[in-house]
């Protein structure tokens, strides 16, 4: 379809027909009104032609100057269809909605894409871009990506740097933290190695400082392992010592469960509330609000994703459990369970870095509870670095 084809569907065109002997006084008065007519098809009985919607009331008055009577055949164009709806204002309405929401829609943020949040806090950060402008539902216009990293760099103190980025309706928030559990590469603090438990001395791995034990040595929890006073020709250095003194060590862990004890179990059926999150506004599902006293809650929630990329369209779903202090009575194998489980977790906790010789568990019962101790014969680094003694 032609650029004049659109236009006349815009405006709206007609086929009309008269009889066949008037076809050329009516042609020759059209043109001279400048009436436009194309498509013109003629046979014995019969011609018919097109012209513009609002063309035809001024071609009827010359058909009857001609003496003829003109009869529409079809009707094209916009003009013609609208019409078949003008009495359903809910269909432009909705139209003219959905275009001012597109819009709308388009100006906001729908969501944030965290990258290399690791050991920041969230809260806080989230806080921070709140305060920015930058949070599901925001308008992007005026975010000042600038002013958002400085008091990042100065309320943050895990933060060394961050930058925003919209791309699209996605804020991109990137940031690098300074790691807590990271030792600095070139430190400058003079340190000493002390023993963090009692143990005989195995291995003696010393890359800083000056060893003050060789293997075979006994020590006790706090002897000096390795010293940052260092002696040279020019007097004493000050050094941060480093390495690892592996020692023979025996740990212990007691578990204790009793027989008869006092928990909080669910009394009653959990009840649940829903709340719908649409653009950073949260829409209570529920006419009640339910109890959280003396309640367990859990929380579920659950956001639409497109790509990958979460919308700001999602489902909380609160779960109040009642619960009251009820009497558990076990028998000496639960508890015994009981027991061999919390070992094994505190063993996992305690001794993960430690190599385990030997294990040896003692079971002991009485009319209130079941104990499990254990002694084990580890080889573990017992070296831990702390400020230089003075003296």
């Amino acid at each position: 379809m032609n650029e004049y084809a659109w236009w006349r569907w815009l405006c709206g065109w007609v086929r009309f027909e008269t009889d066949g002997d008037a076809a050329g006084r009516l042609l020759a008065l059209a043109a001279r009104d400048g009436i436009a007519l194309w498509d013109t098809r003629r046979t014995a009985a019969a011609f018919s032609a097109c012209c513009r919607a609002n063309a035809y009331h001024r071609l009827r008055p010359i058909a009857r100057r001609c003496g003829r009577r003109l009869r529409v055949r079809e009707r094209h164009g916009a003009a013609f269809v609208l019409r078949r709806y003008h009495a359903r204002i809910g269909l432009p309405a909705g139209l003219a909605l959905y275009l001012l929401l597109l819009v709308w829609l388009s100006s906001r943020i729908w969501s944030l894409d965290m990258r290399g949040l690791q050991y920041a806090d969230e809260a806080a950060l989230r806080a921070l871009l709140t305060e920015h402008g930058v949070a599901v539902g925001a308008a992007k216009r005026g975010v000042d990506s600038e002013a958002i990293r400085l008091d990042a760099l100065t309320r943050l103190k895990d933060v060394s740097w961050l930058a925003v980025n919209l791309d699209g309706c996605v804020a991109q928030i990137e940031l690098k933290e300074m790691n807590p559990h990271e030792t600095p590469s070139e430190p400058t603090e003079p340190s000493d190695l002390v023993a963090a438990r009692d143990g005989v001395v195995v291995a003696v791995e010393i890359t800083g400082g000056v060893a003050a034990v060789q293997e075979g040595d006994a020590v006790a929890a706090g002897s000096l392992l390795a010293s940052g006073a260092v002696t040279t020709e020019d007097g004493v250095v000050l050094h941060r010592s480093s390495g690892r003194v592996l020692a023979e060590t025996t740990r212990e862990i007691t578990v204790e469960i009793p027989l008869k004890e006092e928990l909080l179990l669910p009394c009653a059926k959990p009840s649940e509330a829903l709340t719908l999150h649409v653009f950073g506004l949260s829409v209570p599902l529920y006419d009640d609000c339910p109890p959280t006293e003396g309640c367990r809650t859990e929380t579920h929630r659950s956001t639409l994703t497109a790509n990958g990329i979460p919308l700001p369209l999602g489902l909380r779903i609160d779960r109040y459990t009642p619960l009251s202090p009820q009497t558990v009575v076990r028998t000496f194998t639960e508890a015994a369970r009981l027991a061999e489980t919390a070992l094994a977790e505190n063993e996992a906790a305690l001794l993960a870095e430690a190599t385990i010789h030997s294990r040896t568990v003692t079971t002991e019962q009485d009319t209130a509870a079941v104990r499990l101790r254990a002694e084990y014969v580890c080889t573990e680094n017992i070296a831990v670095e702390i400020p230089l003694q003075s003296g």
